[in-house]
């Protein structure tokens, strides 16, 4: 009994978390230039530099960053035809030096991925990211549309779907592509849940409509460094009350 009374006096409480899943996400009306993807996406990104009217069932990355884990999945379509293509000339512009092919790239220029159906509301693109149920992940998209108000929507299993809408592509006149960063937040509770990304237009300007359109141009993943450090922290505290029950018990102390 003095056994059980000394563990549940001089113990401190350990909490086991077990979390939900969790989704956040905001966008930003005015994205930086020449991102740094190496930087943005230390765990992972990925491009589609696609300027082809091929239209394809799926785009595959253009370039990805070299040893990464691969959590980005291709591009596909929603609604429309079916089909997916490149468009050229997206706003933002990206630099990197950890690409597979090519190596590196500055300040450069590249195009987007599109649904192939376009000047009407609800064609669009989407893809997925993989994640591990221990770790918070920070996701970056940068999309590109013209004509148009593009809606973007983040699913998870286990969490509310997270909605967020483009300021409108194109207004007052403007014939150039607009750009436009989303910024998620995601950690699955479990590792076969996938954070999935659609983009659509949700409205289109009545200038130019027939050609109205949203699409993605690169996405970068990395890891939000809280948990690692909560981990480290627990344990710490774990070795350091280990070394204090044994200092007690060999003084014969107790609380």
């Amino acid at each position: 009994m003095k056994k059980i009374l000394f563990l549940t006096t001089c113990l401190p409480m350990m909490v086991v978390t077990i979390h939900a899943a969790s989704l956040s996400g905001f966008s930003n009306l005015s994205p930086d230039m020449d991102i740094s993807l190496t930087n943005t996406g230390s765990l992972d990104w990925a491009i589609w530099d696609a300027n082809s009217d091929t239209a394809f069932a799926e785009k595959v990355t253009t370039n990805i960053k070299s040893g990464g884990p691969g959590v980005i999945s291709s591009i596909t379509a929603v609604a429309g035809d079916g089909s997916v293509r490149g468009a050229s000339d997206g706003l933002q512009t990206f630099t990197y030096v950890d690409g597979v092919s090519p190596t590196s790239q500055f300040n450069s220029t590249i195009g987007m991925t599109i649904n192939n159906s376009l000047g009407s509301i609800g064609p669009g693109v989407q893809l997925s990211v993989t994640g591990d149920s221990s770790l918070m992940y920070q996701v970056d998209i940068w999309t590109t549309g013209f004509r148009s108000v593009g809606e973007m929507t983040a699913s998870l299993n286990g969490a509310d779907d997270v909605v967020l809408y483009t300021d409108e592509f194109g207004t007052n006149g403007a014939t150039a592509k607009v750009g436009q960063l989303f910024t998620f937040y995601f950690q699955p509770d479990s590792n076969s849940d996938l954070l999935n990304l659609s983009f659509v237009t949700s409205a289109v300007n009545a200038s130019d409509a027939n050609f109205a359109h949203v699409g993605i141009q690169a996405v970068a993943v990395t890891v939000v460094p809280e948990p690692h450090t909560t981990a480290l922290l627990l344990g710490a505290s774990a070795v350091v009350l280990a070394v204090s029950l044994r200092r007690r018990r060999a003084s014969g102390t107790s609380c």
